[in-house]
């Protein structure tokens, strides 16, 4: 059965009730599935969220969260078959949550601001973990030109000092968008900040160009 998403419409949800549908297992362990969910599953360059489910005395830790085909699974430690059917509390690691919304939002400003840049360079992969944050970038010219990170710097440190406003368009779960100001708005399931300002001490912190691949390192204080 499909999961209903819960973290598109505010990803500052960090706890909820729901219903266990199943508790079983497959190649990655035990995992339970829920109603509703407000975990954010891993992928598109977003690590999953951490947390646990409780009711009753009983708390069942989630520390990894995928996707199987339209469902969407909740890694335990072991199965929990006594849970099913019940309505529980899920709650999200609120820290792990926020750090990961600010990395991948991150993410997007350093794309629009290096697109804006130097528009020969495109951004195409984003890698938003705490560990080594960084996005990829192409060319698709002959003579790939250089990026001044300085000049990188001053244009982020200006978009966060702006506050420029975030949309999320939700109205098709399939197709949610997310902009940044004026920029043009990208396809994304992420969770994301509400605010820029939230992104203080954001920087891009190297640069390793080969041919017309070019990565760029960032992170925030």
């Amino acid at each position: 059965m499909a999961t209903k998403i819960g973290y598109f419409e505010d990803s500052y949800k960090f706890s909820a009730s729901c219903h266990i549908l199943a508790s079983s297992q497959d190649e990655h362990g035990s995992y339970l599935t829920l109603t509703e969910t407000i975990f954010y599953p891993q992928g598109g360059g977003q690590p999953s969220d951490k947390g646990s489910v409780a009711v009753e005395g009983t708390q069942a830790f989630i520390h990894a969260v995928r996707w199987a085909g339209d469902e969407v699974r909740h890694y335990t430690d072991r199965e929990y078959p006594h849970l099913v059917g019940r309505e529980v509390q899920a709650l999200v690691d609120e820290e792990r949550r926020v750090q990961n919304s600010r990395l991948h939002t991150a993410g997007h400003l350093l794309a629009h601001i290096v697109e804006m840049l130097c528009p020969s360079w495109r951004a195409h992969k984003g890698h938003h973990y705490p560990d080594g944050a960084y996005v990829e970038f192409v060319c698709e010219c002959s003579n790939a030109p250089g990026i001044d990170l300085a000049q990188v710097n001053t244009a982020l440190a200006r978009a966060v000092a702006e506050d420029l406003p975030i949309f999320i368009q939700n109205d098709n779960p399939s197709h949610r968008l997310v902009a940044i100001g004026s920029y043009q708005p990208q396809r994304c399931g992420g969770t994301h900040v509400k605010s820029l300002k939230e992104l203080a001490g954001f920087s891009a912190t190297k640069q390793k160009q080969k041919g017309s691949q070019l990565k760029i390192g960032y992170s925030i204080e």
